[in-house]
């Protein structure tokens, strides 16, 4: 009997129904496959990853305390401070050092004897021969295991081809992200010993040769670290301020305000600075008058550790006492440095 034509399109139309339900169990089939496969061969890639980036962060913790204990036991002084500021979710650690004062002339400076320089080499025994370059690598060793390292000025004692190569080599060279204000002896080669050559350079021909080892700017520069602190080196090593600090300063604490960051300031010479010029006490007040987010400034110079306050106050007019830690020579004893928890 031959079909119907009705009867045959109908089952023409159910086969195909029937091929394209078991095509579409069939996909259905492959993409469930591909799914687990995804996953089985992903997962422990992603878990093996999350595996070595623990081990690696348990390997580097375990160095930083075996490292930093060993340098503790050879007589390394660590000062600690907790700075509450109720500003960062997690905490960030930086370490101050400051007044390693370098004193050191090599056969570059020997050969070329230039006056100034040579008469202090003459007279000034205090550290003669990079003595304290010991004390130096040791501190900044320290601090390398943590999250931002900032020296407060006095890197160098006068300004020397041999200091300045020294300090490129063991500082800038090996810790590029070091922050490193200026002090009243890295500007100079002269001190006012009895026997000085006065130098006839103009302080931009040496500022000139510190630029050429300075990873930053000399006068102003700012980061924030771990962007949750926000970290301020500020030359005033020469005893004011400059007028090309104001306005980066004003608009990093307009930055801070908006991302609530606290704002630390690092400089050399205690606050206030005996100086009338204008910049100066522009500078003095900009700090002092946005204690909101200015917590806390650090500096050297006086070679002996201490604390005092920056009578300061917020926008809205409200009185804030802004803390000013003084931190003493690195050259003194085994080394000297401040450990800074901002929590």
């Amino acid at each position: 009997m031959i079909p119907k034509a009705a009867e045959v399109s109908a089952a023409f139309l159910v086969n195909e129904r029937m091929k394209n339900t078991r095509m579409k169990r069939f996909v259905g089939y492959l993409l469930i496959i591909s799914l687990i496969f995804m996953l089985v061969g992903c997962a422990p890639k992603s878990s093996e990853k999350a595996k070595a980036d623990e081990k690696k962060r348990a390997e580097f913790e375990a160095e930083r305390q075996k490292v930093t204990a060993e340098l503790v036991d050879e007589g390394l002084d660590v000062r600690e401070l907790e700075l509450e500021t109720g500003m960062v979710k997690k905490p960030v650690t930086i370490v101050q050092i400051s007044d390693a004062h370098i004193n050191f002339c090599d056969d570059v400076d020997l050969i070329e004897r230039n006056p100034s320089t040579y008469s202090t080499f003459k007279q000034r025994d205090w550290l003669a021969y990079a003595a304290s370059s010991l004390n130096l690598d040791n501190s900044l060793k320290y601090a390398s295991y943590f999250d931002q390292t900032v020296i407060t000025g006095d890197t160098i004692d006068y300004i020397s081809h041999g200091a300045l190569d020294l300090v490129k080599t063991h500082v800038f060279d090996l810790y590029p992200d070091v922050l490193c204000t200026l002090g009243n002896h890295d500007t100079v080669r002269v001190m006012g010993l009895p026997n000085d050559v006065p130098d006839p350079s103009p302080s931009e021909e040496r500022y000139a040769l510190l630029e050429e080892i300075w990873p930053h700017d000399l006068y102003y520069t700012s980061r924030a670290v771990k962007d949750q602190v926000m970290v301020i080196q500020l030359h005033n090593g020469s005893g004011m301020f400059y007028k090309q600090q104001i306005e980066p300063m004003k608009k990093d604490l307009e930055t801070a305000r908006k991302k609530g960051y606290p704002v630390l300031l690092f400089y050399h010479i205690p606050l206030p600075l005996n100086s009338d010029l204008a910049e100066t006490k522009e500078m003095e007040g900009l700090i002092a008058q946005n204690a909101d987010v200015i917590k806390a400034t650090f500096c050297g110079h006086w070679h002996k550790d201490g604390e005092t306050a920056i009578e300061g106050k917020t926008p809205d007019g409200t009185a804030v006492s802004i803390p000013q830690y003084i931190l003493t020579s690195t050259a003194y004893d085994s080394g000297h440095v401040l450990k800074i928890n901002v929590r």
